[in-house]
């Protein structure tokens, strides 16, 4: 189950660290660009980044405990089109407030936008200057950071829930962790962030937040091969990445939004809300 969990996390974390560079590579070299003292020591930076790595921490739990449910025993009811509602354990549920931390990495991130509205033209190296000393130089980071379960260096935190992940690289010559490089990507967008879910045939999870997700819909991404789905395989997928069903997370309802919805052919389409996975298309 470890080697199945750090399999998934690493797929998920490879995911993020594409989703920024696909979205953020350009030509050149960037020149310094002076940073604003006022923003640095904002408690709007501060709280961006800690709800981000709170996310990014609490998915990779949400999805460690889906790897040890035993979908068939769940209790599933339907729609009044007959459609499958799967409902999770719900200690399960209580504990995994994915939803939540989702609505609050978003909040934190419309305020910062709107006391700096100057965040929305910043390039990739200034997000990631800001970013970097504000985790280097705030108390209040490094503390949430570590109370998250997060350990700058190499080491291990005692308590670290999942070894091995919670870690930040803290510098471009460590490379760039999940986290880092999700906190990157999103400074600057004003689009709504919704998290996929993807189901794989041999049992493991991924999340893919994409660029282009809105709060009206969330981008969806595969490959077709011989009429099967796979993730494609330059984002992060390979032979074992067939794809079982995919979902997506909702803030306001279960309900599918009317022509906005995109879906996966041949498996079954989910809605991920208050606890629950809502089938809309291809549903078993």
């Amino acid at each position: 189950m470890k080697n199945l969990f750090s399999k998934t996390v690493l797929l998920s974390s490879f995911l993020i660290f594409f989703t920024g560079v696909l979205f953020f590579v350009g030509c050149g070299r960037e020149e310094d660009v002076p940073l604003d003292e006022a923003i640095l020591d904002s408690s709007e930076l501060e709280e961006y980044i800690i709800a981000g790595a709170d996310l990014q921490r609490s998915l990779a739990i949400f999805f460690d405990g889906l790897t040890k449910i035993d979908f068939s025993t769940l209790d599933v009811s339907y729609d009044v089109e007959g459609k499958k509602i799967i409902h999770l354990p719900a200690a399960f549920v209580e504990s995994n407030r994915i939803e939540e931390k989702i609505q609050t990495f978003n909040k934190k991130k419309e305020n910062a936008q709107k006391k700096y509205p100057q965040i929305l033209s910043f390039s990739l190296k200034t997000r990631k200057d800001y970013i970097n000393h504000s985790i280097q130089s705030s108390v209040n980071v490094k503390n949430k950071l570590m109370e998250l379960g997060y350990q700058r260096s190499g080491s291990l935190l005692k308590n670290s829930p999942n070894q091995g992940y919670y870690d930040w690289s803290g510098g471009e010559e460590d490379g760039l962790s999940a986290m880092e490089a999700f906190l990157y990507s999103h400074l600057n967008s004003s689009d709504y962030v919704e998290v996929a879910i993807y189901a794989y045939t041999d049992g493991t999870y991924a999340t893919y937040i994409h660029e282009k997700n809105t709060s009206q819909s969330a981008e969806v991404v595969y490959a077709m091969k011989n009429g099967v789905a796979y993730f494609p395989s330059q984002l992060g997928g390979n032979a074992n990445s067939q794809i079982l069903w995919v979902a997506h997370t909702h803030n306001t309802g279960p309900e599918p939004t009317p022509g906005r919805e995109q879906s996966v052919p041949g498996v079954p389409n989910k809605i991920y809300y208050n606890g629950s996975f809502y089938c809309f298309e291809n549903c078993d």
